[in-house]
């Protein structure tokens, strides 16, 4: 297996007033803190997007009944996809993971609610164990013989709160949606004022970036933070000549500017 299914997008903001717009502009790595919490908030966001989607779609099609064996089907795959995601960006091993104290500072009962979502993820979701999951097999038994007529299997399948629960769920999507997105905004302000205050010249020694590469087979294991440094090992052994041959002392480190 060697191919992949990835999608890229760029959001570029920059002042152009006075750049050439047919001139190839650089991008580079800064190294600035500020830019890997961005990142990582970016994809927070994201991640939000898709499961207030994932639930959004849920919802409908909660309300338009059970359906068949592939309309269930479709049905608990939006549900685990959306508590999975939704979830996963207050897990505390996250390089910058959202609080649910800081997320919902005035939400009377979050704490529980958001007890029972991640349990229902680490059980259930993502990691396939738990109540929320059974089967049992018993035996068919005779009144009064005793005689053993066959095997029974019950299963009890969890699909996702009642419609009573709809909303609630939605909404706490959708406030950690706008929490992100606020602390985006804040940001990428910070950014702006660091990146802009290092001087053109330290700008342009630093190291290319802006690279992203999908993974692939043998890299889907890796972490994001390995991948862009296979990246710019990558980038540095194709620079022009007369940079890639520049005395170590005039490449500026990754903390330039700082």
């Amino acid at each position: 297996m060697n191919n992949s299914d990835t999608s890229a997008t760029s959001n570029l903001e920059d002042d152009r007033s006075s750049v050439d717009r047919e001139q190839e502009l650089l991008m580079v790595d800064t190294g600035l803190p500020v830019a890997t919490e961005l990142a990582e908030m970016l994809l927070t966001k994201n991640d939000l997007k898709n499961s207030l989607l994932s639930f959004s779609i849920w919802v409908e099609r909660y309300a338009a009944g059970q359906g068949d064996e592939k309309d269930r089907a479709i049905n608990g795959s939006l549900f685990r996809d959306g508590v999975t995601q939704f979830v996963g960006c207050f897990d505390s091993k996250n390089a910058y993971p959202l609080v649910v104290e800081t997320v919902y500072p005035n939400a009377d009962g979050i704490a529980p609610y958001f007890r029972w979502l991640r349990d229902l993820r680490n059980s259930y979701t993502a990691h396939r164990h738990g109540s929320a999951r059974q089967c049992n097999v018993a035996a068919v038994v005779q009144p009064g013989t005793g005689k053993f007529l066959g095997q029974s299997e019950l299963f009890a399948v969890y699909t996702g709160p009642s419609g009573d629960g709809h909303s609630q769920l939605l909404a706490a999507v959708a406030q950690a949606l706008r929490y992100a997105e606020t602390k985006i905004a804040e940001l990428k302000q910070q950014f702006i004022a660091e990146a802009s205050a290092i001087p053109p010249e330290n700008l342009l020694a630093l190291p290319r970036g802006g690279a992203v590469q999908p993974p692939g087979p043998k890299s889907i294991g890796k972490s994001r933070g390995d991948v862009r440094k296979a990246i710019a090992r990558e980038a540095a052994a194709t620079l022009p000549s007369e940079e890639a041959t520049a005395a170590p002392e005039s490449r500026l480190p990754r903390s330039a500017g700082l």
